[in-house]
């Protein structure tokens, strides 16, 4: 027995309860749709939202006029690499990579080497000022997704960090396609 149904239901109304379960599934079809037609505008507002926050704690670090996405660059050089592959990672260009690259050698939080395995590669580390300044955006990141978890649970706060991790590797190994 379903939702509509109570077992003594006359014959006449079952077709009113077919023709209601039909108008619940096209809504709930037409819900979702709409949910995931929203999902890309969704994810970038977010997006801007934790842009938002990083902008805000590098004010608070007294860090002035620094792209955001040097302050990926700087992210990434933590591994040390070549400049080619922060710039793949990025999904920026080589060209656009190593004037943020310079711009962070010249605020001293980065150093350049040659590559031992490749003569016209670059590699990027961090520099102890530049671990300095992602510690303190660290601490301080921390203190604002705290709150956000606080608001929206703990729970939730984990799952949508995992869903979000899973949605990067698909998106890495297979662009979306639209």
């Amino acid at each position: 027995m379903g939702e509509y149904d109570d077992g003594w239901v006359a014959a006449e109304d079952r077709e009113w309860q077919w023709l209601a379960r039909q108008a619940d599934e096209r809504r709930e079809a037409a819900e979702l749709d709409e949910r995931i037609d929203h999902l890309p505008f969704t994810l970038r507002e977010a997006s801007r939202a934790v842009d938002d926050v990083l902008a805000k704690l590098l004010d608070r670090a007294s860090v002035t006029n620094l792209p955001l996405t040097a302050l990926h660059v700087l992210v990434l050089a933590r591994r040390g690499g070549p400049i080619v592959s922060v710039a793949h990672r990025l999904r920026i260009s080589p060209q656009a990579t190593s004037r943020l690259v310079k711009e962070l050698v010249g605020r001293g939080l980065v150093d350049t080497a040659p590559s031992p395995l490749d003569a016209r590669a670059r590699l990027v580390t961090t520099t102890p000022e530049g671990e300095e300044l992602l510690g303190e955006l660290r601490r301080q990141l921390f203190v604002a997704v705290t709150t956000v978890a606080e608001s929206v649970g703990e729970d939730r706060l984990v799952a949508m960090a995992d869903e979000l991790a899973v949605l990067a590797l698909v998106e890495a190994d297979r662009p979306l396609a639209w």
